[in-house]
């Protein structure tokens, strides 16, 4: 293009020197005033008629480099951004990665949050969170791992006559027998005594004899159930029609919701050995309960009524070998819950 304009150039000054003066373009007769010098007024006008063609050419000539200079400042400009874009995807880049190496991975956070749920409900348990076994139940794993890193912890010997009363599960799902596992008749709160009360404790008596034997009867194990929930609609009658306080009806609230969930187990195929004392707590420490528990794939179920003390016995042991851990391996906290 630029060559192009350079011939086209030529040409104009070719032609404008035909047409102004046959003779050279620089000759001027002697005595007239010069026109290439500016202010020089001919019959043409301003420039004259040959002073006018070269000032055209000298315009077209300098609007042309113009062009040209535009041309390349614009490509200097251009390749200016290209560079700051170039140095600009660098700087988000180093960014990025910096965020990347100092944000921790949803695995980490995971674990931290673990770790801090853990060291609350060993330290800082509600009172429902240890007797439901939930406390003991989350922090298993952790135990566990303490344990399999050798550490052997404090020597907290366990009762085990404390440990008996304390009710397990087969699996995090599992039901347990807790109500029945001691073959004595069930001590029935106050709010629950009535004529309903009596028919399902005369059927539980073989539903927990069949149970031990390995029998399932599902006619005799559903009217149990029918049973259990018509003296729960009885226990809420008795409180809308203030036969029984508060107090009254949270007892015997929590007494048959621990009863609903022991008749659930005495269904499962696994109800003769948690009522026979095949899966059971054991062990004479901390450690050995966990790794006991661990092995044989048991859960720590709600505690029935009159064993809350074994429960908090055992969770009081169990935080008192997580502190010693705790201080064993201070500064590395990150490492006490297992990915």
């Amino acid at each position: 293009m630029m060559r192009f304009f350079v011939r086209f150039l030529l040409a104009m000054v070719v032609a404008t020197a035909a047409f102004s003066a046959p003779a050279s373009a620089q000759y001027y007769q002697p005595g007239l005033p010069n026109p290439y010098q500016p202010g020089y007024v001919g019959p043409g006008g301003l420039y004259g008629n040959t002073g006018g063609s070269l000032m055209g050419s000298a315009a077209m000539a300098n609007a042309f480099g113009n062009v040209i200079t535009s041309q390349e400042e614009a490509r200097v400009l251009r390749e200016k951004a290209n560079q700051a874009k170039i140095d600009t995807k660098r700087k988000a880049f180093d960014e990025m990665n910096y965020e990347k190496a100092n944000t921790p991975t949803w695995t980490e956070q995971q674990s931290k949050i673990k770790t801090n749920t853990a060291s609350r409900l060993m330290l800082q348990a509600q009172e429902h969170e240890v007797v439901s076994g939930f406390a003991m139940n989350y922090v298993l794993p952790t135990l566990q791992h303490m344990v399999l890193s050798g550490v052997s912890g404090p020597s907290l010997p366990l009762d085990p006559a404390q440990l008996a009363r304390i009710n397990v599960t087969v699996g995090e799902n599992g039901n347990s027998v807790g109500m029945f596992k001691t073959g004595q008749p069930l001590d029935w709160p106050y709010a629950l005594l009535g004529p309903t009360q009596k028919k399902l404790d005369q059927k539980l008596v073989k539903v927990v004899y069949n149970a031990r034997q390995g029998v399932n009867d599902p006619k005799l194990q559903r009217e149990v159930r029918v049973l259990n929930e018509q003296m729960l609609a009885e226990l809420k009658k008795k409180l809308h029609i203030e036969e029984i306080d508060g107090a009254e009806y949270l007892e015997g609230k929590r007494f048959q919701e621990r009863l609903t969930d022991s008749i659930s187990g005495l269904a499962k195929a696994n109800a003769s050995q948690l009522l026979d004392g095949s899966y059971r707590v054991e062990g004479k420490s901390v450690p050995e309960v966990v790794m006991h528990m661990t092995q044989k794939g048991l859960r720590f179920a709600p505690a029935t009524p009159g064993a809350e003390p074994a429960y908090f016995g055992l969770h009081n042991a169990m935080a008192v070998y997580y502190v010693y851990y705790q201080q064993a391996h201070a500064g590395n906290t990150a490492s006490m819950f297992p990915r």
